[in-house]
């Protein structure tokens, strides 16, 4: 459905496989967003985000929430005692979105769905963290870190028609961090 992979982007965007165009914006003023990629004449790729920093996903890689779906995103967050959402997938209002986040004490990954939140035991700052979400399509979401399955949920999410990188739908609860790939594929993934 969608593929964003760092190392393909250059300081502007790309297209990815699917046909989905990733657009860079940055404020005028203040801390700004920077893709280093061999495109961009870089050694390796990652997406620096600073605070407030998020990327809205392009409309063609929302999934149909009353289907199966997965999503992925690999990242390393910058500091201890963070409480940050590094993928979202949800409505445009109300609070029933997915999220892969972090928790603030102690800083670990978490699955959220509101009302419902699985925290999984992770890894010190600095250590990347591999996540997949994956829901059903009905009221069944799980999380695996790394690997491993660490949150299971049974909460239903609302119909997904927003998606962000970096901060949930609101979009707040912004996330310090260097952004390794994310992808969204219309079937459940496992580790």
């Amino acid at each position: 459905v969608a593929k964003f992979d760092a190392s393909l982007c250059g300081q502007s965007g790309h297209t990815d496989t699917y046909g989905n165009v990733w657009t860079i914006t940055r404020a005028v003023a203040g801390r700004k967003t920077v893709v280093q990629s061999p495109s961009a004449r870089s050694a390796h790729g990652i997406w620096l985000f600073g605070t407030d920093d998020y990327i809205d996903l392009p409309s063609g890689a929302l999934p149909v929430s009353t289907s199966p779906f997965s999503m992925f995103v690999a990242f390393r967050i910058w500091e201890n005692g963070v409480a940050g959402t590094a993928l979202c997938l949800g409505p445009s209002s109300g609070n029933t979105d997915l999220r892969i986040s972090t928790r603030a004490t102690p800083t670990r990954p978490a699955l959220i769905v509101p009302s419902n939140t699985g925290n999984a035991t992770g890894p010190i700052v600095g250590t990347k963290w591999v996540g997949i979400a994956t829901s059903d399509g009905g009221t069944g979401q799980t999380l695996y870190i790394n690997g491993f399955v660490t949150a299971p949920g049974s909460l239903a999410m609302g119909t997904v028609s927003t998606g962000r990188i970096g901060a949930n739908s609101a979009p707040n609860e912004f996330l310090d961090m260097e952004l390794m790939g994310v992808g969204i594929a219309n079937r459940i993934l496992t580790s």
